[in-house]
């Protein structure tokens, strides 16, 4: 969700130089998990830390990811950290979880077809 600096000056020059990177929150601090939603409040002391993905914008990426994830019967964590991956300058998503449930769900394994990518990076 924070693409800058990173797409705006750092991923030139990784690539030049045939480099990676470690994304730092890597499901944007759980915005991108999908429990967040418009007129959905939740409990939780780590809320407070995404109100700024909480826009148009982010809501449209969460949809897309809702629709992406159902065709790959995935959850919204696994598809989140697919669009991740499919960045040759990013090395390895990070994400954690605290529950066992939302450790299953980023444990999946979803390749996203060339065209998710396009959408999700035009949206993005």
């Amino acid at each position: 969700m924070e693409r800058n600096p990173f797409e705006s000056e750092q991923q030139e020059v990784l690539k030049k130089n045939k480099l990676s990177a470690l994304p730092f929150y890597g499901l944007a601090r759980g915005f991108l998990t999908g429990k967040y939603r418009p007129g959905v409040t939740v409990d939780s002391i780590r809320a407070g830390g995404i109100t700024d993905y909480q826009t148009d914008k982010g809501y449209a990426i969460i949809e897309a990811l809702d629709k992406i994830s159902k065709t790959h019967n995935a959850s919204i964590s696994a598809v989140a950290l697919a669009w991740l991956r499919a960045n040759p300058q990013v090395s390895t998503p990070i994400a954690s979880a605290r529950t066992v449930e939302q450790l299953k769900e980023i444990m999946q394994i979803v390749e996203l077809t060339s065209e998710e990518v396009v959408l999700l990076n035009k949206i993005g």
